[in-house]
């Protein structure tokens, strides 16, 4: 039997969904689906249905206009121009699949003392053509498929502004792209490794 907050919970979800189908746009709805779910219900009671739509909007809006392996958006959305509050600054990050990812975002921001009130992590295949549209969100595929794509979305505690901002969006940048230089010179470690033990074992006293 389902408790009161995970009556309510479904209940926010599929009213933002109506709100998001009112966008007539199938990629975003199926992109919005998997979204929702990543929000705890003290995360979902931070909007309506519609402001919640206008932030999953924006975040695809993002996501669609991604080129890059790597994406980071670091803004104070104006709910004039945006539909939505946040209580302080939004992060949106686009990346290929990375181990880590999300623990060393984590540590960067806490490091920094930039404290976390909404996470939003996704993992998505996304299935571009060769003009690099969205095509589709494929729901049967490898899990370890190169479509895969990670899509997180922080709402911090604080605003930040100027230079403050800035210093942000460095600080984010720096970390996930030393994690990227790591991650792409693994195989090579590897390959170092299993050469100088292979010449270990051949050099032993037989």
């Amino acid at each position: 039997m389902l408790s009161n907050t995970e009556v309510w919970s479904q209940q926010t979800r599929q009213n933002c969904l109506d709100v998001c189908s009112a966008y007539d746009h199938p990629l975003f709805v199926s992109f919005a689906e998997r979204a929702l779910t990543a929000l705890l219900a003290d995360e979902l009671r931070r909007y309506t249905p519609h402001s919640l739509s206008a932030c999953l909007w924006g975040f695809w809006q993002f996501v669609t206009d991604s080129r890059q392996e790597l994406n980071i958006r670091v803004f104070n959305p104006d709910p004039v121009k945006t539909g939505w509050r946040s209580d302080g600054t939004a992060i949106e990050i686009y990346s290929s699949e990375m181990p880590f990812l999300l623990n060393t975002l984590r540590i960067a921001l806490q490091r920094g003392n930039y404290d976390i009130s909404v996470l939003m992590d996704i993992n998505l295949p996304l299935r571009r053509n060769r003009y690099f549209q969205i095509t589709d969100i494929p729901k049967n595929i490898n899990a370890n498929a190169d479509e895969y794509r990670s899509l997180i979305h922080i709402e911090l505690t604080e605003t930040y502004e100027e230079s403050a901002l800035q210093e942000l969006e460095t600080t984010i940048y720096e970390a996930l792209t030393t994690l990227r230089r790591v991650v792409d010179s693994f195989p090579r470690m590897q390959t170092l490794i299993r050469d100088a033990a292979q010449k270990l074992i051949e050099r032993m006293p037989k």
